[in-house]
């Protein structure tokens, strides 16, 4: 069977066979002419592949597995103008947030940084105001003219000093501070501070002690001395009173009616020793009195009452001059009767300012804890010695009424 004619045969039959070309050596060097390039038109082509691809990109990104053909369009000015705004909007609000974020920083770098400023400010405050009045405190007690030994103001400045130190930023001026106390300025100004607290307690407040009780016992001292310079002009009942607070003197120069106190006696024992040579006036005094009496009876009223009185038995005196007068109806005792009233009504006078002031110290809002209880035990006592020893029922009475009164609140 003859072979198929293919169609190529069959065309270039019709058209003329095409001339035949020598072979090619692949050997051979074949030199390839370019056409010359235009370096704008290539620079045009590559950037529009470029924004061709992008586009293309963006497409794909928002159809996956789609592929765009359109051609990519070069962007109008207004479009170039709109993003060149949007980037420069972005840029403002990221330099703002930068500027936001700088200052939240800064702004806590300094608080944190100015904490342990500001504590060591506050202790550094306490602490000079609790020296200054330390200073006050030792001027005032001086005597005058470099003080004026006002014991009142000094107690107050005591108090106030105290107080400064009683702060977190001292750890309360504790004598062991807690170095990881959340306001604790430092371990060092804290140790100051309870240094200074306890030269407050165990040097200046002794000081003011010492001076309130100078300043009473040189009262003491001058109410006994003074009468003495008068002593001739003074009646009976009062000169037997003033040998009964001589006597209380010698014995309690500080608090008279107290009691023997013997620190006290050793403390001041230049004026025990000063008011005991002036007693030799008050002895004299009392023996040109008894020689004017040359009644017997009067006379030994006169002692015997003279002798209860200074143990405030007034009712048993009292009863002796009348036990007396029974003896001597023609005696005249009446004067050694108003003597012994008179007495009572001094004794019971000096007693109640005695109790009052040991009551007003207890009840007063400035008082150390540590002598309001002392304070209170002597007004109760004086009272009560009122009550046990006058026996006149005036003074019983006034004595109970007060004693109601002195009780703890």
């Amino acid at each position: 069977m003859p072979a198929p004619r293919s169609r190529r045969s069959g065309t270039s039959s019709r058209i003329g066979r095409a001339p035949e070309l020598p072979p090619v050596d692949a050997e051979a060097d074949i030199e390839v002419v370019e056409p010359p390039v235009d370096p704008e038109a290539e620079a045009a082509q590559v950037s529009a592949a470029s924004a061709s691809g992008r586009q293309s990109t963006k497409r794909s990104s928002r159809r996956p597995g789609s592929r765009s053909l359109e051609p990519a369009r070069p962007l109008a000015p207004s479009e170039v103008e709109q993003q060149a705004r949007r980037a420069d909007l972005m840029l403002t609000v990221k330099l703002l947030l930068l500027v936001v974020v700088l200052a939240g920083a800064a702004v806590a770098v300094y608080m944190f940084g100015m904490q342990e400023p500001v504590k060591s400010k506050t202790a550094n405050a306490a602490l000079n105001t609790a020296q200054v009045k330390s200073v006050q405190i030792r001027k005032i007690l001086l005597p005058p003219p470099n003080g004026n030994r006002d014991t009142v103001a000094a107690q107050t400045l005591l108090k106030e000093a105290c107080a400064a130190l009683n702060i977190p930023e001292l750890e309360f001026a504790k004598d062991k501070p807690d170095e990881k106390a959340e306001k604790l300025a430092s371990l060092e100004k804290a140790l100051a501070a309870n240094r200074l607290l306890k030269e407050l307690n165990t040097e200046i407040k002794p000081s003011i002690e010492r001076v309130e009780r100078d300043l009473r016992a040189e009262d003491n001292y001058a109410n006994v001395d003074g009468p003495l310079g008068r002593i001739v002009s003074l009646p009976d009942e009062q000169l037997v009173k003033l040998e009964i607070d001589f006597v209380k003197f010698l014995e309690n120069p500080v608090d008279p009616e107290a009691g023997r106190n013997e620190t006290y006696v050793t403390d001041y024992k230049d004026l025990v020793t000063s008011l005991r040579l002036k007693r030799i006036r008050l002895d004299q005094e009392k023996d040109r009195r008894r020689a004017l009496v040359t009644d017997v009876p009067l006379r030994q009223a006169k002692q015997d009452a003279e002798a209860l009185v200074k143990k405030e038995q007034f009712k048993d005196a009292l009863a002796a001059i009348d036990e007396l007068q029974r003896k001597f109806p023609d005696s005249k005792l009446d004067g050694v009767r108003t003597f012994v009233n008179q007495a009572a009504k001094l004794a019971w006078d000096s007693a109640n300012v005695y109790a009052e002031n040991n009551y007003k110290t207890f009840a007063g809002i400035g008082t150390d804890s540590q002598f309001a209880p002392e304070a209170l035990k002597n007004a109760q006592r004086r009272m009560q010695e009122v009550i046990d020893r006058f026996g006149i029922e005036e003074y019983v009475a006034k004595g109970k009424e007060a004693l109601a009164r002195y009780q703890p609140k």
